[in-house]
């Protein structure tokens, strides 16, 4: 559903030119996957209990290149009839993407709505980025972006599209990980670091620094709305969550669906997540609907220690 981009040390905007990822843009995509991938002990909240065999992910240059064949077509959907597991985000202004509060949103904003006992997501509410995000068996991962015109799920002239794609796609049913003691079921050959399962003699690609904010734990299947400062949202209840931000002040009561934003600093993003494949993976996933039907309209902002501030606002799209 999200892909938001930002460097490592803080929440910086990244100069994504022409609608292109650099190689320091993949690596921080990779990184901050698997830096929340690493924290599954939050998600179970048992003991000290978290993912038995969770894997490191790494850049495959083949599943990028799928995912910029589609973001090429500037569908604003879902690919038919695929079987890796698919995000796709939308930004504008262009160049705007931060990949770190984008995984950070998955994390926080759909993870604080996901029961992991009973694998649902709470009603009326979108887990599907979270679910592929921590979905355990997944080890590559690309990602490709186009500058669209006339994107209408942002309402605005011009903006870019963000599809990655994964080699594993979740099934909605199933939890996305094993739980027990961290690491005891990595496979043969894998070594664990960091929580996560990494071949041996390799190393886990992870944030060269992460923000004191970033760090503090998040308390899943419990409502949170509001984790930033000078923070605005209104939205329907299909995301009513908010990205975390430096100095946040406790959670609040969720904001009215009609409440403003005032300036911040954070660009803004659409995002949609493909519906993962039935668990015997004979037929494809259906396809999200026509993104050219009204969007769900949803807004967030966060405030950020990037310098220049403007009015924006995040826009997700129902599966």
């Amino acid at each position: 559903m999200l892909a938001i981009v930002a460097a490592a040390a803080v929440a910086v905007l990244l100069g994504v030119s022409c609608g292109e990822l650099s190689a320091a843009d993949k690596r921080e995509l990779v990184a901050w996957h698997n830096y929340y991938r690493s924290r599954s002990q939050e998600v179970v909240a048992q003991g000290g209990q978290g993912a038995t065999a969770m894997m490191a992910v790494q850049w495959d240059d083949a599943l990028a290149a799928d995912a910029q064949q589609w973001a090429n077509l500037c569908l604003e959907e879902h690919a038919r009839g695929i079987h890796n597991g698919e995000n796709i985000a939308f930004a504008t202004p262009t160049n705007s993407f931060v990949f770190m509060k984008l995984v950070d949103f998955w994390f926080t904003a759909e993870g604080s709505r996901y029961n992991f006992q009973t694998t649902q997501c709470q009603a009326n509410y979108e887990c599907s980025h979270w679910r592929q995000l921590m979905w355990a068996q997944v080890t590559r991962i690309g990602c490709a972006m186009r500058t669209c015109s006339g994107l209408k799920v942002l309402n605005t002239f011009q903006g870019d599209e963000l599809v990655c794609r994964y080699d594993v796609a979740p099934v909605r049913a199933m939890r996305p990980f094993e739980a027990g003691p961290v690491c005891s079921r990595c496979p043969a050959g894998h070594q664990c670091t960091s929580n996560l399962c990494t071949p041996a003699g390799t190393q886990v690609v992870l944030p060269d620094a992460i923000p004191d904010y970033i760090k503090q734990p998040v308390v899943m299947n419990s409502n949170v709305t509001d984790r930033g400062p000078q923070t605005g949202f209104s939205s329907s209840p299909v995301v009513q969550a908010q990205e975390r931000s430096p100095t946040a002040p406790p959670p609040s009561a969720p904001t009215s669906p009609t409440s403003s934003i005032g300036p911040v600093q954070a660009a803004p993003l659409a995002t949609s997540s493909s519906p993962p494949p039935p668990a015997n993976g004979t037929s494809p996933a259906p396809p999200l609907a026509n993104a050219t039907t009204p969007a769900v309209p949803a807004a967030a902002g966060v405030a950020s220690p990037t310098p220049a501030a403007k009015p924006t606002s995040v826009a997700t799209v129902r599966q």
